[in-house]
């Protein structure tokens, strides 16, 4: 790859990271979360959230996130993909993070990475183009 090809590169992930912090600026900011209405109800606050809580409680507190006690009469978390114990995402930012803040840097860096690798695939298959 040549200088010029890394200046590109570089221009277009700094440009799809403008335009991700464009569009989810409340959760950059931390101004507010990102809750979808599903006829009246939001499935990430009224199902995800919830699991992720737990999950961020788990780890903050040293125990690995296999069971939780106060969801129905305990609760399998590692089974449940809803709470996403194995997204390393989750890992790291709930286990670091207050539940808020770590739910909007999730978000965020799920949809930057998703970004990135667009680029990513798309100068890779102009590469092998040449």
């Amino acid at each position: 790859m040549n200088q010029d090809a890394k200046v590109q590169t570089r221009v277009a992930v700094a440009f799809i990271l403008a335009v991700v912090v464009a569009a989810f600026w409340k959760l950059a900011l931390m101004k507010g979360l990102l809750i979808t209405d599903d006829i009246f109800a939001s499935d990430l606050m009224n199902e995800n959230f919830p699991y992720r809580f737990s999950l961020g409680n788990a780890l903050q507190s040293g125990h690995l996130p296999l069971w939780v006690r106060e969801i129905y009469g305990g609760f399998p978390l590692l089974a449940r993909a809803d709470a996403g114990v194995c997204y390393p995402f989750n890992l790291l930012l709930f286990g670091l993070f207050p539940p808020y803040l770590a739910l909007n840097l999730t978000i965020l860096l799920t949809i930057a990475t998703a970004a990135i690798g667009c680029i990513s695939t798309r100068v890779r298959s102009q590469q092998s183009a040449c």
